[in-house]
């Protein structure tokens, strides 16, 4: 429905303005102690009450720290403020304590389950917490990653309805399909996110039991972004084909909470979020306000957690999802085999090239053509122009 995006955008001449889209960070990392295990520290009590810090929280865990930034235009202005944030934590944090770097989890034994269960200081959230525990084990949820939210300027979305104003008969249906678009392609590339930023290769001990533990018998791209990662269970009924409309995405999730295989929609653990309001059919009259990206490992290279590079390379590649027109013929199929195969990509051997370089040589091909024709700044082509190397 979307036809002629990118003709439109470089007619109203709001690429400059679309350069400027929010982007906000949120990093969850664990503390530990001096013999790298989960630290038994109790959260830092200089930091404030978790009820109203609106930067520094914790998560499943006392040890999983999370750390939100506000939404910027400017790149460097979000990581400058996650510097800062980082640095108070660090300065808050016991002596004998230091930060895992990586997604997967440290080594775990009974002892360090045991503890996390009976230890938790936020009691507004333990009757949630005591349902997760139950349905998904420890392990799976002190997983930890970071989240990237995305927000398109409002004059942009205001210029660029002037064109479609015969197809959507509201502003706000017209967002909506601006941003579902962005979200059903960002499903369907996640794979490429999977392949460039995986970086949980194996599972210290204490994370698998049982069959799993069979199953990965050598070192993998990405566990988290894997089946056996931080999903739903297939029993939750809320797979990747439930980007298949905005409709399905909400009476989807509503189904699966009004029939109690989720706990709310907090526990829709899918690649993509709709963002913005409290309940989710009013996505339908109030409109999505941005999106919550949910596949990235913590980059274990950068004391932050992510790169500047990663980050001007994902703000083009939203952009170039967002004017990527969706075949809706097929969007169902093509969802599910997405799924597919991005776990594959997340299984494969880190160290061979992935099953997908021909698409992947494709795909930057066209960002780079379209960066170009948006004169796309000079950081950003660096960065497609490096990412596009990783690919081969």
């Amino acid at each position: 429905m979307l036809k002629n995006l990118l003709k439109h955008i470089q007619e109203e001449r709001v690429a400059e303005q679309l350069y400027h889209s929010l982007i906000g960070i949120e990093i969850e990392e664990h503390r530990v102690d001096e013999h790298g295990r989960l630290s038994r520290q109790p959260y830092p009590q200089n930091l404030g009450s978790r009820r109203y810090h609106p930067y520094l929280q914790s998560d499943f865990s006392e040890s999983m720290n999370e750390i939100i930034t506000d939404p910027n235009p400017n790149i460097g202005g979000v990581l400058d403020q996650l510097d800062t944030l980082q640095t108070v934590l660090y300065r808050s944090i016991d002596q004998s304590e230091s930060f895992w770097p990586l997604s997967m989890p440290p080594a775990m034994d009974e002892a360090d389950t045991d503890f996390i269960k009976k230890h938790f200081g936020r009691p507004a959230y333990a009757k949630y917490r005591d349902y997760l525990t139950k349905k998904y084990g420890v392990p799976r949820k002190i997983i930890t990653g970071v989240h990237v939210n995305f927000s398109i300027p409002e004059p942009v979305i205001n210029r660029l309805y002037v064109h479609y104003q015969d197809q959507f008969s509201t502003l706000v249906a017209f967002k909506n399909a601006l941003y579902f678009q962005l979200a059903q392609n960002f499903v369907l590339h996640r794979w490429l996110l999977t392949y460039l930023f995986g970086a949980s290769p194996i599972a210290e001990k204490g994370f698998f039991t049982g069959e799993d533990q069979k199953q990965l018998t050598h070192p993998v791209r990405s566990i988290r972004n894997s089946i056996y990662g931080y999903v739903n269970q297939p029993e939750d009924q809320v797979d990747t084909t439930i980007y298949t409309s905005l409709d399905h995405y909400i009476d989807g999730i509503n189904q699966a909470i009004d029939q109690h295989r989720l706990y709310s929609k907090a526990e829709f653990y899918g690649p993509v979020r709709l963002r913005g309001q409290d309940n989710n059919k009013d996505y339908r009259t109030k409109g999505i306000s941005y999106l919550e990206f949910r596949v990235l490992d913590n980059t274990p290279f950068t004391p932050n957690g992510i790169s500047r590079h990663a980050m001007y390379f994902l703000k083009f590649f939203l952009m170039y999802l967002l004017v990527t027109p969706v075949d809706h013929k097929n969007i169902r199929a093509d969802l599910k085999q997405s799924f597919a195969d991005n776990n594959q990509v997340a299984l494969e051997n880190p160290d061979q090239p992935t099953f997908k370089m021909a698409e992947g040589i494709q795909i930057f091909s066209e960002l780079i053509e379209i960066a170009k024709s948006l004169h796309a700044h000079s950081e950003q082509l660096q960065a497609l122009d490096d990412f596009s190397e990783v690919v081969t």
